[in-house]
């Protein structure tokens, strides 16, 4: 052994933070580099010449040595070598066009170093810094072997890399998108690999899909996207693609004519910060610039929450038009696809797309063109907004808008749209042959007939809420007792019906379920005294969970300091609070009583806002038959105290908790029930 590797090896032993200076500098190592191939320090040595590079002045035979690395490493040395090589910008243009020709040897195996080596060389070749076709063909070559081999046979590390040089290129070159797509669609079989192969699948859809400026062909890319992804999140790890997922929910709803609502956007929230919380312990890598375009999507789907009032009245129309403004530029100042972040000739910057301002742009003309005081609105903004530095991109925006607006901001040559005769009868309310009659004139003004329809589909959606008969009568029902009791319109009707449908599926779903039975809750259990009765507070647990998937919004929990008292459940709908109090009884459970007794303190908690308050009710009575929805539900008016106060409007809902099996009834416990009371078996259940 040499006595300039002795000498290396004793710096190395001595200090705890070895530097290339510390161990004798570029000449020591030169002097020992016909022993230090064989030896296990090489890879580490090697590394210090890298981090140093920028201050070496003879480079070349410590290339050459750094080459011999990379030629004899083991699989993660080998890994650590060459990240450290490619993401020095001062080493790269010195060692790349000596790289090539060790890693392309190197990855034509089928080993965890072919994967290695095959990941550096695209690397190299995204970078610019080697011709891409050699590597393309080895892809090819590999993706086509690897999807005919057994799913066990080939090294799970070497198709990791695989898969994600496959995705990679995809991205990077648009024009082989085609090919690296299937590909991995090949290899969707190989089930240790279907999350990252998905999830390369769905990536590329999104960069196809958002380089589209064609809407029709955008969405359904996006939505092909969508798919992959959610196969991806059947894994509970990960949540990228749950991310990626939910913001394109979000987009193409917008698109659709809704807007993401505010649960939407909390979830998304919600993943988006665990995702970032989970990369803070990672080390940042080249597939990074990727992973940051989650927040690049929660800022789109937060500022598409924001239009919650574009296609009604404007109620706060200065903060609407100010948010309206950063969606329209949004094509411009969010990056929702990146590729890899390649240390090389070419630098990514903002990716600018234009598919974004085709999908999003035509929905604020559209609303600002249907808005009858719209064109006015935007120019008092423009007239009374503070112009500075920082709102200028704003000003622009709405400034380029208003133009669109004023050019009609409809294609020369709509298409013809006809009136759908049935859903424009019931939103009308008028004959059919009326409708008939305007049919024709209504085909001249195809955008205000396409609206009409628009509406007429959601009316009728609306009014079928439920494939029951039954139910969507009691619903009528109760509605109609709501509103005119309440004399409610508009929005705050709107908010009292979602409410009240979602609390009478509720006591439809939990009263069709047996005491004790799986589908039970922890309330619908049998007890033997009243302190082992179920309490409110699991009642009313159930119930929240039941709203928050129900509703567009998430219910606040035991909301305190509200008229004197502590209220049970309340849903915030902007400014509109809709309160629901929860209540059990144990002794007489009918509809009168639980009115007159619970009613009131319902009515109470509700004094400062739309006049409608719920009632819920949980029913511990031992009852032995089930009572109908219908019979579960009543709307009750409480009077003021003052004489000129106004009624308060209370939806009263009883749910069953208490009911044993229906076969019960088959029981000789049933029958001495019966019999005790004199009444024949059909006088009894009418009875009861």
């Amino acid at each position: 052994m040499g006595q300039a590797l002795e000498r290396l090896r004793e710096a190395l032993a001595t200090d705890d933070e070895p530097t290339l200076a510390s161990v004798g500098g570029p000449a020591a190592i030169l002097a020992a580099a016909d022993d230090l191939p064989a030896t296990d320090e090489f890879s580490y040595v090697m590394s210090l010449v890298i981090a140093d590079w920028e201050h070496i002045r003879d480079r070349a035979a410590l290339a050459d040595l750094i080459v011999r690395a990379v030629e004899a490493a083991q699989p993660f040395e080998l890994d650590d070598l060459l990240d450290q090589v490619l993401m020095n910008e001062a080493i790269v243009p010195d060692l790349a066009p000596k790289l090539e020709a060790p890693l392309k040897r190197r990855a034509r195996g089928e080993d965890a170093a072919a994967g290695i080596a095959l990941e550096a060389w695209l690397r190299l070749t995204l970078g610019a810094w080697t011709r891409p076709i050699p590597l393309l063909g080895m892809l090819d070559e590999h993706a086509a072997t690897a999807a005919d081999a057994e799913p066990d046979a080939l090294d799970a590390t070497f198709l990791q890399r695989l898969v994600r040089c496959l995705g990679a290129a995809g991205e990077h070159w648009s024009e082989h998108r085609t090919e690296m797509s299937a590909a991995l669609t090949a290899l969707l079989p190989h089930t240790s690999l279907d999350d990252n192969v998905a999830f390369e699948l769905a990536m590329l859809q999104l960069h196809s899909g958002l380089e589209d400026a064609e809407p029709q062909r955008c969405i359904t890319t996006l939505t092909e996207a969508r798919s992959h992804f959610a196969l991806c999140a059947q894994y509970e790890d990960r949540v990228d693609a749950k991310i990626f997922s939910t913001a394109i929910d979000a987009l193409i709803a917008f698109v659709g004519g809704a807007v993401p609502t505010l649960v939407n956007l909390t979830s998304l929230k919600a993943l988006v910060y665990e995702y970032r919380l989970g990369m803070l312990s990672e080390i940042p890598h080249w597939r990074q610039p990727r992973a940051d375009t989650a927040l690049q999507w929660l800022n789109l789907v937060d500022a598409l929450a924001r239009m919650q009032d574009l296609d009604r009245g404007w109620l706060h129309a200065s903060e609407l038009i100010t948010d309206m403004a950063a969606i329209y530029r949004a094509h411009r100042t969010l990056t929702l696809v990146q590729s890899a972040s390649v240390i090389g000739t070419e630098h990514l910057g903002v990716t600018e797309s234009p598919a974004l301002s085709a999908l999003l742009q035509p929905r604020l003309v559209t609303a600002v063109t249907h808005n009858p005081h719209g064109t006015e609105l935007l120019d008092q903004w423009l007239t009374t907004v503070e112009r500075s530095f920082n709102n200028q991109q704003d000003i622009e925006s709405i400034e380029e808008l208003r133009v669109r607006v004023r050019a009609g901001g409809v294609p020369e040559h709509p298409k013809v749209v006809s009136a759908d005769i049935s859903a424009l009868t019931d939103l009308l309310g008028i004959a059919v042959t009326d409708v008939h009659e305007i049919a024709p004139a209504l085909s001249e003004f195809p955008s205000v007939t396409a609206r009409l329809n628009t509406l007429a589909a959601a009316k009728v959606r609306a009014s079928a809420v439920d494939v029951n008969i039954d139910f969507q009568k009691k619903f009528a029902q109760v509605k109609q007792d709501l509103l005119a009791a309440s004399a409610l319109s508009d929005e705050p009707a709107m908010r009292v019906e979602q409410v009240a449908l979602a609390l009478l599926r509720y006591a439809r779903w939990r009263g069709s379920v047996t005491r004790g039975s799986n589908l039970a809750a922890s309330f619908q259990r049998e007890f033997t005294s009243r302190s082992d009765a179920p309490k409110e507070s699991e009642f009313a647990d159930d119930l929240h969970g039941f709203l928050a998937m129900n509703l567009p919004l998430v219910p606040e929990k035991e909301v305190s300091h509200i008229a004197n008292g502590r209220i049970d459940l309340i849903c915030h709908f902007g400014v509109i609070s809709l309160v629901i109090e929860c209540k059990r009884e144990l002794d007489d459970a009918s509809m009168d009583h639980l009115a007159e007794l619970y009613a009131f303190q319902a009515a109470e908690y509700d004094w400062a806002d739309p006049g409608v308050a719920f009632l819920v009710v949980l029913d511990l009575t031992k009852e032995t038959r089930r009572t109908q929805l219908k019979d579960a539900v009543r709307v009750v008016t409480v009077p003021p105290v003052e004489a000129e106060g106004h009624p308060e409007t209370v939806m009263v809902v009883k749910v069953q908790a208490n009911l044993p099996s229906p076969s019960y009834q088959s029981t000789p416990q049933a029958a001495r029930g019966r019999a005790a009371t004199g009444l024949t078996a059909s006088e009894y259940r009418n009875a009861t």
